[in-house]
């Protein structure tokens, strides 16, 4: 959609429109955003098609199928069980993030003071304090004893650079 549109409640009342319509599964990409520098992909995963090949899958049953067979103990129960289930444990493994040298890591090649205000976040609902991220991964790390956590939390736009986060 390259007609320009604003933050405020238009481009969710646009999305809104789309996703009741016979036309619901279509990706939306805004790249004329009053007043911001970024684009806006909306809807990225609405279709079974998209998130099949974003979870690298034909079908998305396929996925619950893998996680009833790694939480079901009987399929370890004796060494040849164990033996059978090693390349489905093998590619659990492979599923969790490496750790990198963040020093040298690609996301740090471009650095750029942050800037909320650039970004096109959305205020969705009149009555809104004003915009939200709505469902971010939050990293978080318990300051005592260092154990993290990734959730997803509304975060409300305070200023460039401030966020609260809603539990």
């Amino acid at each position: 959609i390259d007609t320009e549109v604003s933050c405020d409640l238009e481009i969710t009342q646009i999305s809104d429109k789309i996703m009741k319509s016979d036309t619901y599964n279509k990706a939306l990409l805004f790249t004329n955003i009053t007043g911001k520098k970024y684009p806006l992909l909306i809807n990225a995963f609405g279709s079974d098609k998209r998130m099949n090949m974003a979870l690298e899958v034909d079908n998305l049953e396929s996925i619950a199928k893998d996680i009833t067979n790694f939480i079901d103990l009987s399929n370890y129960k004796g060494i040849p069980k164990q033996i059978k289930e090693i390349p489905s444990l093998a590619r659990l493994y492979f599923s969790f993030p490496t750790k990198i040298n963040l020093r040298k890591a690609p996301c740090q090649e471009v650095i750029e003071e942050p800037n909320l205000d650039e970004m096109p976040i959305l205020k969705c609902w009149p009555e809104d304090g004003g915009p939200f991220f709505t469902l971010p991964l939050v990293f978080t790390k318990d300051p005592e004893d260092g154990t993290q956590n990734i959730g997803m939390y509304s975060l409300q736009v305070y200023d460039e650079k401030t966020t609260g986060m809603h539990w």
